[in-house]
């Protein structure tokens, strides 16, 4: 018998278009609802961790863009002598600089890569201890128990990434990205 649950998770969508990223070899309703559980817990939060990096990656390029244009133009327009729009596009380089140096966005996207990919390393984790354990003629009980354990080093390494995750968002500088899987 396996460890009870509150109630089976949905089981998750395949393919590149929105749905999982989890292996689609993986046979998820093979674990017991409370593994399926934890298994989609992690890839909401791994989905959440792509997006916020994707994010962070936009955020990064959206004044630094404006800034190489409009300088490279202002350049160039001076030499042509468009003095006026020459000058209007070294302001909104200056522009840009100065809300870029003031609000820098994306320096935590190496801290949400790194997330995702620990993640995604935990779910793998789980769903092979638990192919694993299919293999040992294990009464229900001891199964019960492994479920268990398996569950405890879930929550275990997800509390490792939420503080890996905390630091990163609270830092000041740059954050380091170490994995802690």
């Amino acid at each position: 018998m396996t460890a009870p649950a509150p109630s089976p998770a949905p089981a998750p969508r395949g393919g590149r278009s929105g749905g999982s990223r989890i292996h689609a070899s993986f046979d998820l309703s093979r674990l017991p609802p409370s593994l399926q559980i934890l298994v989609s817990t992690l890839e909401e939060w791994a989905e959440a961790n792509r997006r916020d990096a994707r994010n962070d990656t936009v955020r990064y390029w959206v004044f630094k863009v404006p800034v190489i244009v409009s300088s490279a133009s202002a350049g160039v327009l001076a030499l042509t002598g468009n003095a006026t729009v020459a000058a209007i596009a070294a302001g909104l380089a200056s522009a840009c600089a100065l809300i870029d140096a003031v609000n820098p966005g994306g320096a935590l996207r190496n801290a949400h890569l790194q997330a995702l990919h620990d993640l995604r390393a935990l779910q793998h984790q789980v769903y092979w201890d638990w192919e694993e354990l299919q293999y040992q003629n294990l009464t229900d009980e001891e199964v019960n128990r492994k479920v268990g354990e398996i569950l405890g080093r879930g929550r275990q390494r997800m509390a490792l990434i939420g503080e890996q995750l905390k630091l990163a968002e609270t830092r000041f500088a740059a954050p380091e990205t170490k994995s802690f899987m």
